[in-house]
């Protein structure tokens, strides 16, 4: 009688299996790569499948760990936002001024998240999710252009100056096709409004309690 054939029994493969991601791997990962899609891609064009791919991540993630691609946006324009103000962390007064002065990147930073906002906020984005990080860039630049002989009105009107034609810069320079040089020339000037900062604020009453007016 012939023995009866073994059943072949199925092998289990020995190859170790990937470990499954923690949520907060997997947001670092989907953060990290809308990041780097957003430097060189159109916002518009930065989809669920594209930031999933570069991530290496399950594209149902992004709905699962941040509810949309807009939410995943928003988190990684001020993510990149608090990484560039803590590696910008300087305390000499002289870097600072070097910092100022020194264009490409800045302006391209400031370039991205002026236009991903832009985006954002015409995808129905509250201007409000912008508003803490948008105050320590604000507190950042007054901190930057300290001058005890000028009032918080002052400096913060400085500011707002500057940045507004810093923004002017990231749109109408594309448009015009502005040289390095002529970026470096317009934060030229932007600097050289500290020393004339306390003649601005004379001229402008900047110094002098605001006036108000009763009802009659």
């Amino acid at each position: 009688m012939a023995a009866a054939k073994k059943k072949a029994s199925k092998t289990v493969s020995t190859a170790a299996r990937k470990p499954r991601l923690t949520r907060e791997e997997g947001e670092r990962r989907l953060v990290d790569a809308t990041i780097d899609l957003l430097l060189t891609t159109p916002p518009d064009a930065v989809t669920v499948a594209l930031i999933s791919k570069k991530a290496g991540v399950h594209h149902d993630y992004v709905a699962r760990y941040f509810g949309s691609r807009e939410e995943l946006l928003v988190q990684a324009v001020e993510s990149a936002t608090l990484r560039t103000l803590v590696e910008a962390n300087l305390t000499n007064s002289e870097q600072r001024q070097q910092a100022l002065l020194t264009i490409s990147e800045q302006v391209r930073l400031s370039a991205l998240r002026g236009r991903l906002i832009t985006y954002l906020l015409a995808c129905g984005v509250s201007p409000r999710r912008f508003q803490p990080t948008q105050q320590l860039l604000m507190t950042r630049a007054q901190e930057a252009s300290a001058n005890p002989n000028l009032t918080n009105r002052t400096t913060r009107n400085l500011v707002l100056a500057g940045t507004m034609i810093i923004q002017a810069m990231n749109v109408m320079g594309e448009v015009n096709s502005m040289s390095d040089q002529e970026m470096a020339d317009i934060l030229g000037f932007i600097a050289n409004l500290r020393p004339l900062a306390e003649q601005i604020q004379k001229a402008n009453g900047w110094d002098k309690p605001r006036s108000s007016t009763k009802k009659k």
